[in-house]
């Protein structure tokens, strides 16, 4: 799906849990499973769904917005500036929260978010 003046440029984003719900809300209907996105989710799961497509978009793209909205990202997270002063993803991915057990970092938490999804989809299909 692009767009009548830009073709595919900027508007893929399929892997967006906003688009998502967006494309989904006009492709589907007010009623379907990507319409109905975040309620059917819940709000921690649809926000981390949001913050793995953050994160998979800096792993994708070495720079100019994606590398923004990670470090606004981890601002917005609590990491101090020296913290934030050369954080690769995979660190991130890996050791934050510090404070949470090893199972309990953003890396199981995206999973466990991506698992959610999919559970969700496969029990509204026909």
């Amino acid at each position: 799906m692009g767009d009548p003046d830009q073709g595919l440029n900027n508007k893929l984003g399929w892997g967006s849990p906003q688009k998502l719900k967006e494309r989904g809300t006009n492709i589907l209907g007010d009623d379907s499973f990507f319409a109905t996105l975040h309620g059917t989710l819940g709000a921690g799961t649809y926000n981390q769904l949001v913050a793995a497509h953050l994160v998979r978009n800096r792993i994708a793209h070495s720079g100019g917005q994606a590398q923004s909205k990670f470090v606004k990202h981890l601002t917005a997270e609590g990491l101090s500036a020296a913290e934030r002063m050369g954080m690769s993803v995979g660190r991130y991915l890996r050791d934050y929260p510090t404070v949470a057990p090893s199972t309990q970092r953003h890396f199981f938490k995206y999973l466990d978010a991506y698992e959610t999804f999919a559970n969700h989809a496969l029990t509204a299909l026909p």
